[in-house]
């Protein structure tokens, strides 16, 4: 298997996302700005103000997995876009509203939502079978300590690790239009470690970037700068959400998925800028 350079694909993730910013604001301004609007007007209002014969907690449960699968689907439409402007140089030109429903982003929301969906069921069916006593009443103990902690280890490492196995599942589904785990996963064989060096590498700089912004903006809250009254009122609040996932969440989606991508053509042997035609076996 081809064997992926680290620095080489980090170089190229950065650079397609400073080289392309224009495209990828004009692709994707429209679906990720439709996809932050409901953070202006939260479920908790929605379910207050309003509820169709069912009880709150119902309808407000409701409310959340709508919101959740319409977000996820409009974010897809932009994740797919940025994918084929990377595997297949389609820029879309003169296209300012993207909206597209194809299969592609079909699996780009199905597969997050059945994962969160099977972790929650996952969860609520042990918490069933243990019966944990209430909190109040746990004795902690060092050694349930370390167990908890043990354990946790044990889930976040095992999801890392199948998290880097998989890297090139997203951009396999653009290319074929199906679920891809089988290929994906034979794709990384023999590079865990590069895949995880290319993953930390690309998110050291904005992992910086907003500790640093984070500790400028610290002083200004603790002195009072910012009247604690107007942080407060949730449409202003709500507003800025709005404007940071569009004017900040673009450029990190489409560092994202040029990390994704371009390992995935490290891996299946195609040059970097390569317009990828034919599957990973047939590639060059």
């Amino acid at each position: 298997m081809p064997k992926l350079p680290v620095f080489g694909t980090v170089g190229l993730a950065y650079g397609f996302v400073f080289r392309n910013l224009g495209t990828m604001y004009r692709l994707c301004w429209f679906p990720i700005l439709v996809s932050t609007i409901p953070d202006i007007a939260p479920a908790e209002s929605l379910a207050s103000g309003w509820s169709p014969g069912l009880p709150a907690l119902t309808f407000r449960l409701v409310i959340d997995v709508v919101v959740f699968l319409v977000q996820s689907f409009l974010t897809a439409m932009a994740l797919v876009a940025i994918h084929r402007v990377i595997l297949f140089g389609d820029r879309q030109p003169g296209r300012y509203f993207l909206f597209n429903v194809g299969r592609a982003e079909f699996y780009f929301t199905a597969v997050p939502a059945v994962l969160q969906f099977s972790i929650i069921v996952t969860g609520l069916v042990a918490f069933a079978v243990i019966r944990p006593p209430p909190f109040g009443q746990v004795a902690v103990s060092g050694g349930l300590v370390l167990v908890l902690f043990l354990g946790l280890s044990a889930v976040w490492l095992l999801g890392t690790w199948a998290i880097c196995r998989l890297i090139a599942f997203y951009p396999l589904i653009v290319v074929r239009e199906r679920l891809p785990f089988a290929d994906a996963w034979h794709l990384s064989r023999g590079n865990f470690w590069r895949i995880l060096g290319v993953v930390v590498c690309a998110s050291l700089p904005i992992v910086v970037v907003m500790s640093a912004a984070g500790l400028f903006a610290l002083p200004a809250v603790l002195s009072g700068t910012i009247p604690g009254e107007v942080a407060a009122l949730p449409l202003i609040s709500g507003v800025a959400g709005v404007l940071l996932g569009v004017v900040l969440g673009i450029p990190l989606l489409a560092l994202g998925v040029a990390v994704l991508c371009y390992c995935f053509k490290a891996l299946a042997g195609y040059a970097p800028d390569a317009i990828v035609h034919s599957t990973p076996e047939d590639s060059p």
